[in-house]
Parts: structure tokens; C-alpha cells; sequence
């Protein structure tokens, strides 16, 4: 469910279970950390807040995440576990991070080909472990583009206690526990089946649920534009300013509806986000 260009490419292929499949094969996503982190800042929603040193950003995250994906009258649930160790030189820039009202938004079509390796900056915290899931728990070691595993099912239930652990290398060894999050339930727009039809640059965007727990974030993946907009779950409903639209391209892309619970743990220089995520996929269209 997600794709994109130096760090933003970087992001989604080490940080984003989108980068595995299309909206109907993959888990929920994390927060693009692009915006932030090309610009030596802190990242959005879903990525963690690297800690700084030397002219370079240490961050990582770790995330256990489940999708639901609506086809017809079937419903289909996802899950993936996903983890990424980044080091990234605070002087690469090519990207811009803005603030629309309760909206990050990161464009990085300066850098979309500038050239940089995807692997760019991946590092390694040894054995990776997840256990409290469903069926007990995964151990993964670090490949080409970080940690990856994909499952066509569901990894938890609400509620359950997630635990992560690193055994350590170049990423000190770390550990966290986290509390998996309550599924929300879209109530507005009226989406059908995987798709919300068409969303209007020109027009504020009013968004209505039931359930969740703790943060809702809704996430709009429109070429090298990501709006990333955080809202309190307790709300129940939430606008996005058309401002936040103002400089995305026409055309199809994905709105990610997701709530998560995390925690983040320092393990050496790096800042480590661990976040347990419910998420919902749609398919929409940026009309003028």
C-alpha cells in the first residue's frame, strides 16, 4: 500500500508496510519520515524523531501493523512486520515539510531522481523479535532494505500486549512493549467497497468514525505528496483543510486511515519508534 523517492523512497521501503503489495495486499502504514528528515527536522506521523549527530539523522522504527481491505461484500485483513535503522546525512535536502492546520505536508519532488540508492543509509540491530502476536511471534534478521515480513492474515487482536527486541550490531541493542490499538470504523464520506471516489482540492474534507483508541491519522499518498494529518481518536470526526491539497497533483492515490499505539526507546544514538498499527485502505481521486 505505499511508494516514493530518495528518502521518501528510502521511507517507504523501510519504515512502510505499503511498500509491499497494492491496496488490497499489504498492512497499514507508517508515517513517510521524507519531509522531515531531508530536511534535518523531525518526522510525521508515523516515523520516529531521529536523534542527531555529526551532521547525520539517526532514527528507526519497528512496527507490527494490520490492514483491512473491503472488495465487494468481502473483507480481507493483512498484516506485516516491518523495521528500518536509517542513518541520512541532515544535509540532503530536495524536499519541503509544511503545516496546514493539523497536516504535515511532505513533498520530495525535488528529489524523486536525483539518483540515490534505495539502501541507502540501512543499518542493522542484529535479530529482530516480535512476540504477543496471534500465533506467537516472528524473529527476523536484516536484509537489502531492512526488515520485512509479509502475512495474508491478522497479526493481533485489540488490546493484546506487543513486545519488540533487537539482540544489537550496529543499532544498540533495545526493547519496547506496546498495547495494539482498537480498530476504527469510517462513518463519512461514504466510501464503497475500497474506494471514496473523488476528493476536492478546492473544499475542506470532513472525515467521521467510531472506534479507535488514542491517535487517528489520515494519510493522503498523491505522487511525491504526502498529507499526514493527526487527530484524537476520542474526537470522532476531523476536517482537513483544502490547503493541505494545495500543491498535490491530480489524479488517483491512496487515503490510509490508521490509529496506532507506540512508544519510542533510545538504543545508542538512535532514536527507535515502536508502534502497533490498525489501519484502512481506500482509493481516491484529487479532483480541481
Amino acid at each position: 500500500m505505499r511508494q516514493l523517492s530518495v528518502i521518501l523512497a528510502v521511507s517507504w521501503c523501510a519504515c512502510s508496510p505499503m511498500t509491499s503489495g497494492s491496496d488490497g495486499g499489504a498492512g497499514g502504514g507508517v508515517g513517510s519520515t521524507a519531509g522531515g528528515l531531508a530536511a534535518g527536522g523531525g518526522a510525521t506521523s508515523g516515523g520516529a524523531a531521529g536523534g542527531v549527530a555529526g551532521g547525520t539523522v539517526f532514527f528507526g522504527s519497528v512496527t507490527v501493523s494490520q490492514s483491512r481491505v473491503q472488495v465487494g461484500s468481502q473483507s480481507f485483513t493483512t498484516g506485516m512486520v516491518i523495521g528500518s535503522f536509517l542513518e541520512i546525512p541532515t544535509q540532503l535536502g530536495g524536499c519541503t515539510r509544511t503545516q496546514a492546520g493539523p497536516c504535515v505536508v511532505s513533498d520530495c519532488s525535488a528529489i524523486a531522481d536525483a539518483g540515490f540508492a534505495l539502501d541507502a543509509g540501512f543499518q542493522s540491530a542484529g535479530t529482530l523479535t516480535v512476540s504477543g502476536l496471534i500465533d506467537g511471534g516472528v524473529t527476523l534478521m536484516p536484509g537489502a532494505q531492512g526488515y520485512q515480513q509479509a502475512f495474508s492474515r491478522a497479526l493481533f487482536n485489540a488490546g493484546d500486549s506487543i513486545a519488540f527486541s533487537a539482540s544489537g550490531a550496529t543499532v544498540p541493542a533495545f526493547s519496547a512493549q506496546v498495547s495494539a490499538p482498537q480498530e476504527l470504523q469510517l462513518t463519512a464520506p461514504a466510501c464503497t467497497s475500497s474506494s471514496c471516489g473523488s476528493v476536492s482540492k478546492a473544499s475542506d474534507l470532513s472525515l467521521a468514525w467510531t472506534g479507535g483508541s488514542n491517535e487517528v491519522i489520515a494519510e493522503f499518498l498523491l505522487g511525491n505528496t504526502e498529507v499526514s494529518c493527526t487527530f484524537p481518536a476520542s474526537a470522532h470526526a476531523a476536517t482537513i483543510p483544502a490547503a493541505a491539497f494545495a500543491g498535490a497533483s491530480l489524479g488517483t492515490g491512496t487515503m490510509l486511515l490508521l490509529v496506532q499505539n507506540k512508544t519510542s526507546t533510545r538504543a545508542g544514538p538512535y532514536t527507535v519508534l515502536s508502534s502497533v498499527q490498525q489501519s484502512i485502505a481506500y482509493q481516491v481521486t484529487l479532483t480541481p
